[in-house]
């Protein structure tokens, strides 16, 4: 663990250096992104009303390297984010884990319009656990398993670079379940003992980004997805609202919101197999952050 933590945070350290190096050798690139770190722990001792020592930490790269020249763009985008918690006595456990890379090419077809091409890969770091029946452990995920690569031909309407929806009604999904227990259960939509599973539908994905003044600002990004091939009525949806203030030039603080509905993903109901859910998370932090603009 402490390994993974630390391999991480070299890594947003380097691509810091290298990329603000890079920035100024061509104009029709930009670079932009920012480098997080939050840091929280209780200690207790003695204390009468009860409770456990516990420490949390939160790393996170949000980077953007996009051309614009003439009618041709590309954007690329890398999201990682790693949380862990570790309380009293017991191991770390993540609280966030997210690989997320999604580039996308254009070609003007008229103002704000372009002939797209994107491609998005997502996944996560670090082995997931949840607790069965007996109360046991058991792996829920880890990198890739899943993994997902979506490839989207389409259109995309960018007016400038803080909005920008792409939408494709021709895409293709692959989910990736690397991962043999995983797979024989026929987690995340693949069949029992396969490891891939095949999707082809239609795709939008759509950011947008507002800036209130120069302490407050906010971002949402929401991707959807209909299956031809089955199911095409039940849309997977994947929404991230994060609100922020900027107290300091190198302190944040951030309210996040996600929520993911998709409907292979399912959930056990005591000893019956259950239905797809919708699934919340919120964070709530302060921390460090190093922005290149």
């Amino acid at each position: 663990m402490i390994r993974k933590i630390t391999l991480l945070a070299l890594l947003m350290f380097g691509i810091n250096q290298i990329q603000a190096q890079d920035q100024d050798s061509t104009k029709a690139w930009k670079f932009s992104g920012s480098s997080k770190i939050s840091l929280g722990s209780i200690a207790l001792s003695n204390w009468s009303a009860g409770g456990e020592n516990a420490l949390s930490a939160l790393f996170s790269i949000d980077y953007q390297y996009n051309y614009l020249k003439k009618d041709t763009k590309w954007d690329n985008r890398l999201i990682m984010l790693y949380g862990t918690n570790k309380q009293g006595t017991n191991d770390f456990e993540k609280t966030d884990d997210r690989l997320d890379i999604t580039s996308t090419y254009g070609y003007r077809a008229h103002k704000d319009w372009f002939y797209s091409l994107e491609a998005n890969f997502k996944t996560q770091f670090a082995q997931g656990f949840e607790k069965d029946d007996t109360g046991l452990n058991m792996i829920s995920s880890e990198f890739m398993a899943p993994g997902y690569l979506t490839i989207s031909p389409g259109m995309e309407y960018a007016p400038n670079e803080n909005f920008k929806v792409n939408v494709s009604v021709l895409s293709s999904k692959i989910t990736f379940v690397n991962n043999d227990s995983l797979s024989l259960a026929g987690a995340y939509g693949v069949e029992p003992g396969e490891n891939l599973r095949y999707e082809f539908g239609a795709y939008v994905n759509l950011s947008w980004k507002k800036e209130f003044n120069e302490h407050f600002g906010m971002e949402h990004l929401l991707r959807l997805y209909s299956n031809y091939l089955k199911n095409p009525q039940n849309v997977d949806v994947d929404w991230t609202a994060k609100f922020y203030v900027k107290a300091t030039k190198y302190l944040t603080v951030d309210f996040v919101v996600q929520g993911i509905y998709d409907d292979d993903i399912r959930f056990e109901n005591g000893t019956d197999a259950g239905g797809a859910r919708l699934q919340m998370k919120s964070l709530l932090g302060v921390g460090l952050v190093w922005e290149i603009q």
